[in-house]
C-alpha cells in the first residue's frame, strides 16, 4: 500500500520540511499510517493531507502530531470530512504553536461551534 511505502520513506528521512499528499485518496487508514511515521519529523512546516477522504478518527493522530511539532507554519486539511469534533481536537493542539500562518480546513463539514472556536 502507498501510505505504508511513504511512512517508511518518512522513517529514514528527519529533516522533511514539507510534505504534500494532497488528493491521493489515502483514507483514514492511510493516513493514521503516515502521522504516526511522522511523529518523529519536527522539522516539518508544510503539511498538506487535503482531499484524502479522511474523517475524524484521523483527528488524535494529527494533534499528536502538532503537539510535538513547533515549527509548523502551514496545514492544508481542506476536502476531507473532519468534521467539528475533529477540528476542535486539532485546534486544541494547535494552541501550542506560535508558528502557524496557514490553517486551511474548507469542506470539512464543521458547525458553527468549530468557526467559533477557530474565531
Amino acid at each position: 500500500e502507498a501510505a505504508n511505502d511513504i511512512a517508511v520513506m518518512l522513517s529514514q528521512n528527519t529533516d522533511l520540511q514539507e510534505l504534500g499528499l494532497h488528493g491521493n485518496n489515502l483514507r483514514t487508514a492511510g493516513i493514521i499510517t503516515i502521522l504516526e511515521a511522522l511523529q518523529d519529523i519536527k522539522s516539518l512546516k508544510i503539511f498538506n493531507i487535503s482531499e484524502n477522504n479522511i474523517d475524524e478518527k484521523a483527528a488524535d493522530n494529527i494533534a499528536t502530531v502538532l503537539s510535538h511539532n513547533n515549527k509548523l507554519e502551514g496545514l492544508y486539511l481542506g476536502g476531507n470530512n473532519l468534521r467539528t469534533e475533529g477540528i476542535i481536537k486539532i485546534l486544541e493542539a494547535l494552541q501550542r504553536n506560535s508558528s502557524l500562518t496557514v490553517f486551511s480546513i474548507y469542506k470539512n463539514n464543521i458547525t458553527q461551534e468549530a468557526a467559533h472556536e477557530i474565531a
